[in-house]
C-alpha cells in the first residue's frame, strides 16, 4: 500500500453561547431561521452539524471574493442555475457540464484540467459537485462540562455559557487558499451567530472563537504525530506564515479581477 502525504492545516477553537435559550423549550417559533441548530445524535447527545458550519464559512469566503471580484468568481451552487458549472437541467450564465464532456472526451487529464478552470474560487476551496473539498469541519460537539449539563433527564437546560467545540482541517492547499478560509473565519468571528434550539422554536446567539492554528507540512512531522512523539499536531502557524497567505490571496483575486474584466470585454466586442 502507497502512501502519499497532503499538507494540512488544522484550526480549532469553541462556539460560546452568549444567550440563555433553553434546549426543547417550548416557545414561538422565530420568524428568521438560524444560522444553525443544536440537534441529538442517536445516543442522545446534542451537537452541531459540521457540514452546517462549513456552509457559513462558504458564505463568508463568498462575500470576500464577490467584494473584489463580483459573482463570476463566486458562484453560489444551493440555488438552481448558480452553480459556476450546472449540471442537469439548470439554466443560468455559468458553462454546462456538457459542453465541457463535448469538448474533452478523449482526454479524462484536459477534463479535469478544464473542471478546475471553469470552477470559481470558493468552489476550489469548498468543492462542488465535480470537485473535491479541501476543507473539513468536524461536528461541533459540548466540552466535556457542557456535556454532562445537557445529558440529563431535564433537557430545558439553558445553552448560556457553555461551549461547544469546532475544528476544521484544511487538506492540500495552496497558499491563497488557506488565506481565503482564514478570511471567511474572521468574517465569522466577528458575527453573531443564531444557533435554533429544540426544533428550532427557540434561538440562542453563540459566538466563534478561535483558539489554535497548527499545520503539518512534510510526511515526517505526520509520522511524529502518530507515534506520539509530539504533543500537538504539527508545528505553530505564525505572523509570518498568515502575512504569505494573505498576500497569495490578493495576488489571486487581482489575477481572477484582471481575467474577469478581459473576458467582459471581449464579450463586449
Amino acid at each position: 500500500m502507497s502512501f502519499q502525504f497532503r499538507s494540512r492545516v488544522i484550526v480549532t477553537g469553541q462556539l460560546v453561547f452568549r444567550s440563555g435559550a433553553r434546549v426543547e423549550a417550548e416557545h414561538p417559533k422565530h420568524e428568521d431561521s438560524p444560522d444553525l441548530s443544536v440537534i441529538r445524535d442517536i445516543t442522545g447527545l446534542w451537537y452541531i452539524s459540521g457540514s452546517s458550519m462549513k456552509r457559513l464559512l462558504r458564505a463568508r469566503a463568498r462575500e470576500v471574493v464577490m467584494g473584489r471580484i463580483g459573482e463570476s468568481h463566486a458562484c453560489d451552487p444551493y440555488h438552481k442555475g448558480g452553480a459556476c458549472i450546472r449540471t442537469g437541467d439548470a439554466a443560468g450564465p455559468g458553462i454546462h457540464l456538457k459542453e465541457m464532456l463535448a469538448q474533452h472526451r478523449w482526454s479524462d487529464e484536459h477534463l479535469k484540467t478544464a473542471i478546475e478552470y471553469f470552477s470559481c474560487l470558493v468552489c476550489t476551496l469548498f468543492g462542488s459537485e465535480l470537485m473535491e473539498t479541501r476543507v473539513a469541519v468536524e461536528d461541533l460537539r459540548p466540552t466535556a462540562y457542557a456535556q454532562s449539563r445537557l445529558k440529563g433527564r431535564d433537557h430545558t437546560e439553558s445553552l448560556q455559557g457553555k461551549n461547544f467545540l469546532f475544528r476544521a482541517v484544511l487538506t492540500d492547499c495552496e497558499g491563497w487558499q488557506r488565506g481565503l478560509f482564514l478570511a471567511a473565519l474572521s468574517r465569522l468571528q466577528t458575527r453573531l451567530l443564531r444557533v435554533g434550539c429544540g426544533g428550532m422554536q427557540q434561538q440562542a446567539v453563540a459566538t466563534l472563537e478561535i483558539t489554535d492554528m497548527h499545520a503539518i507540512e512534510s510526511a515526517r512531522e505526520y509520522l511524529e504525530t502518530l507515534d506520539g512523539a509530539k504533543e500537538r499536531d504539527g508545528h505553530d502557524i505564525n505572523m509570518i506564515d498568515l502575512q504569505s497567505w494573505h498576500s497569495a490571496l490578493i495576488t489571486r483575486l487581482r489575477e481572477a479581477a484582471t481575467a474577469a474584466e478581459s473576458q467582459t470585454a471581449a464579450s463586449a466586442s
